[in-house]
């Protein structure tokens, strides 16, 4: 009797313990699926690409200037051991992943190079608060010509 009683007992705890364990798996996928947030993407990205790109991940911590302004003390190597935790979880989700520039003065972050179509696991990962296309600007020349009639006095004039 004990012995049958006691393997019931084990066979209810042996289901108890599975249940838990696929409730808790269901939920974290869950939970992964939440967190995800497309208003972190700021900028037109082909998600199916393979071609590689370049980025600007702008990371939740205040950059120093903003600390100033808001009264919060901050230093480059705070800032650097944040990116370094956040450039190690890019690394370990995105094989391809690599990372150029490092900003702190203006705002936090940095410039990264990957495949499109990984942008969307770049938006998962905790402490990153924007990415911003790379975008690269190029100006025109302008011609300025002095005639001969003018002294180098003149180009100082208000007029």
């Amino acid at each position: 009797m004990r012995k049958i009683l006691f393997k019931s007992a084990l066979f209810v705890l042996s289901l108890l313990l599975c249940f838990t364990l696929v409730n808790i798996r269901v939920n974290t996928y869950a939970n992964s699926i939440i967190d995800f947030n497309i208003d972190k993407i700021v900028g037109d990205f082909d998600f199916k690409s393979t071609d590689f790109t370049s980025v600007i991940v702008e990371i939740e911590e205040k950059s120093i200037v903003e600390s100033k302004h808001s009264g919060i003390v901050q230093n480059k190597k705070g800032l650097f051991t944040i990116r370094n935790i956040i450039k190690q979880e890019i690394y370990d989700v995105i094989d391809e992943a690599v990372v150029g520039l490092e900003y702190d003065y203006l705002f936090s972050g940095f410039a990264l190079t990957l495949q499109e179509n990984n942008i969307l696991q770049l938006a998962k990962i905790n402490g990153i608060k924007a990415i911003y296309p790379n975008v690269h600007y190029v100006a025109t020349e302008v011609e300025f010509n002095i005639s001969e009639d003018s002294t180098p006095n003149m180009l100082n004039s208000n007029y």
